[in-house]
């Protein structure tokens, strides 16, 4: 496998929560609110190359989730970087608590590989 860190990113979360593959899946399904990216940029757990992604644009995101949701457009490419969001939403969720800090180490590494 080419990615292994992102094999064993979705192993934990599985292992957490069985259902989050179908999550996985039709992540571009998962609805954005502005307060979404609030919390993902004020997460201790997102790591650096994705904040200095989203940072800049945080207004412009927020801006477009709104109008978004304002006109009923569903589709993620509305929003800029909205798959990234999608996937921090998704990573970030409580009920991946109980792997955090194993999350935390391989999301590091990954992107550790990226920056």
């Amino acid at each position: 496998m080419k990615y292994q860190a992102g094999q064993r990113l979705i192993d934990l979360l599985m292992a957490a929560d069985e259902n989050s593959i179908r999550d996985m899946l039709l992540l571009n399904e998962l609805s954005l609110v502005p307060e979404d990216l609030e919390a993902i940029l004020g997460s201790s757990h997102l790591a650096a190359y994705s904040l200095d992604l989203l940072s800049p644009m945080a207004r412009r995101i927020r801006g477009s989730i709104c109008a978004a949701r304002e006109a009923g457009i569903t589709h993620p490419i509305f929003d800029p970087l909205g798959e990234v969001i999608r996937a921090w939403k998704l990573v970030l969720d409580r009920r991946f608590d109980r792997v955090r800090e194993e999350v935390d180490r391989v999301v590091k590494k990954w992107f550790r590989s990226v920056s």
